[in-house]
């Protein structure tokens, strides 16, 4: 007599036993049919279309909790999912980049309610365009084998997972980057051994839009900074930040570096610049200062930069008022709790270093707030109560835009 378990996919809990009994030389069939609780499995079927045309090739994932199954659109941009479990769905149309990291991207996401054994119709239009481009060098010459990345930088509808688009240039220096939500983009080189001169600023209007541009590379130098004074017991380096003082390159570099007491090893094209460290100290307590150097086109030995008196970054900042309502996840005031909002580096010039400032502002218990913050771009995300638990509420990388006076009517979702 043998018995036979089924077991869940976790290997946890039986969900059904049978017994059986098997004779010299026999073979016998066992059989389980299980009831998972939710009804019979459904199916999701659709259309793909781009600028109303069919799209094909694209990826339809439905997850049902931590379970999901997927499809690719066919040649006439339709897709059919089968054994679907009833219940909410989240049904994303993805695509794959070209870049060396090969991103999977979300471009389009709807949530539906999937009732036992429904034959469900879910359609897309895509609101995607492309970006292409050449990479030359300043010899003119093209330059292959580097990856191009585009930011989203506003405009159209908050691209979730979409908010970076990379692609790697031909040996001809050609590039693509493909499936690029509405919006401002900008696109540059992002790589160790080369830089963009200067980055370049488009927008995707339409379905279908095809923007242009052309990538200027610099080629890069390793080099060794000696930072003197150096720094105290308890400090540490937390970012710096090259800004070019004239020269081919017309936008600062910036990063996390490696950092070893007081030398830092970076990468730059040659030139003059002027070197800011971010500095934390204990407490978190945080300072900028800076110093000048000279790159050579060869860099042999550690190039001293003398750093500066240290700053308070936060100095001479104007803040107007802010006032508004903060949402929850069902829609309504969420409160009490407490909102922090994060400026953004390119949205806050001059505002900080590295455009790490943080402010916090309390949430009442009707979801209002009032506070103060400099003119810019920030980012949020906020904390609130619910009895004896607590919400993480997220902008999801939405930028909020501060103006010259402020804002009594800032509503956050």
């Amino acid at each position: 007599m043998f018995k036979f378990a089924a077991m869940n996919g976790k290997n946890q809990g039986i969900t059904r036993t049978k017994s059986i009994k098997i004779g010299p030389g026999e073979t016998k069939r066992v059989v389980f049919r299980l009831d998972t609780g939710k009804g019979p499995a459904g199916t999701i079927h659709g259309t793909i279309r781009l600028g109303g045309r069919p799209a094909p090739g694209y990826t339809v994932t439905v997850e049902s909790g931590e379970k999901s199954r997927s499809a690719r659109s066919g040649p006439d941009g339709t897709y059919t999912v089968t054994r679907i479990p009833p219940g909410p769905l989240d049904i994303q149309v993805r695509c794959q980049d070209s870049g060396f990291e090969g991103v999977s991207r979300a471009l389009s996401r709807k949530k539906i309610d999937l009732p036992p054994g429904g034959n469900y119709r879910v359609d897309f239009d895509l609101q995607v365009g492309s970006i292409e481009g050449k990479v030359l060098l300043p010899s003119g010459r093209p330059l292959g084998g580097v990856m191009v990345e585009a930011r989203w930088k506003g405009g159209g509808e908050n691209p979730t997972s979409s908010r970076r688009v990379q692609a790697i240039a031909g040996t001809d220096g050609t590039f693509t980057l493909g499936n690029v939500p509405l919006g401002s983009w900008e696109v540059a080189i992002r790589s160790q051994n080369f830089k963009s001169a200067r980055k370049a600023r488009v927008e995707i209007t339409g379905p279908g839009v095809v923007a242009r541009v052309t990538l200027r590379a610099l080629s890069t130098v390793s080099f060794t900074v000696l930072l003197d004074p150096p720094l105290a017991k308890g400090e540490f380096y937390q970012g710096y930040r090259l800004v070019p003082r004239g020269g081919p390159l017309e936008i600062p570099l910036s990063g996390f570096p490696w950092a070893r007491e007081n030398s830092i090893h970076l990468q730059a094209p040659p030139g003059n610049y002027t070197l800011g460290m971010w500095i934390w100290g204990k407490g978190g307590k945080k300072w900028v200062a800076r110093g000048r150097l000279t790159v050579p086109e060869k860099p042999k030995d550690p190039i001293l930069v003398l750093l500066g008196p240290r700053e308070d970054p936060a100095r001479n900042i104007v803040k107007y008022p802010v006032a508004g309502k903060l949402f929850g996840k069902d829609g309504r005031p969420s409160g009490p709790g407490q909102i922090h909002f994060n400026s953004t580096r390119d949205g806050n010039t001059g505002l900080s270093f590295m455009g790490g400032l943080a402010f916090k502002i309390g949430v009442s218990k009707d979801g209002t707030f009032r506070g103060e913050l400099p003119k810019g771009d920030f980012t949020w995300w906020a904390v609130v109560r619910k009895g004896k638990r607590r919400e993480f509420l997220s902008s999801r990388s939405k930028r909020v835009h501060i103006p010259a006076g402020g804002v009594t009517d800032l509503a956050l979702r």
